[in-house]
């Protein structure tokens, strides 16, 4: 099974439940959601006819996991490991950092929309910032510069969340394969 790391909204709900439309891309996966039929139990508000279970709406923790790609991260942080074991003077580190930084952001295009098959721009530019947000938490490149505090950490993760949990994504396009 696969989890599908786009964004599922009531409307994708909507669409892919009502009969006269087209399913909405991705959402013909197995499972459309992430939904282990083993792991929640079955309401009769989610069960179709043959009885096949349909998503829900993702909640925040879910969108959360789903618009910051972990593989990402994880790949930052151990090339950032490595710069800092590896660079001493100050001025290549803070090159080094900048780079990975840049390239990370870059990388995490064609990998959201290849690897992962996320097929929403906002939802992509919203992981861009995300990642960007998570290494400015953590200090990176930022650190090396003269303006940067890591207080300002405490303003910016939770300005972030707290956007990505008001933030409305239009409904997934319809998948032409359907």
């Amino acid at each position: 099974m696969r989890f599908n790391r786009n964004i599922i909204i009531q409307a994708d709900v909507d669409c892919l439940m009502d009969p006269n439309s087209r399913n909405p891309k991705t959402m013909t996966e197995s499972p459309p959601s992430g939904f282990v039929p083993t792991l929640m139990p079955v309401t009769a508000a989610q069960a179709v006819p043959g009885g096949v279970a349909v998503p829900s709406a993702d909640d925040y923790l879910t969108k959360l996991l789903k618009y910051i790609p972990v593989e990402i991260l994880a790949a930052y942080l151990f090339m950032a490991g490595v710069i800092d074991s590896n660079v001493a003077n100050k001025h290549d580190h803070a090159i080094w950092l900048g780079g990975l930084l840049i390239g990370v952001l870059v990388l995490a295009i064609p990998y959201d929309l290849q690897v992962l098959n996320v097929v929403r721009w906002q939802q992509i530019g919203i992981s861009i910032v995300g990642i960007a947000v998570y290494v400015f938490a953590l200090g990176g490149w930022f650190a090396t510069t003269t303006w940067y505090h890591q207080w300002y950490a405490s303003i910016v993760v939770p300005i972030f969340l707290i956007v990505i949990a008001i933030l409305r994504l239009p409904p997934l396009p319809a998948d032409p394969n359907a």
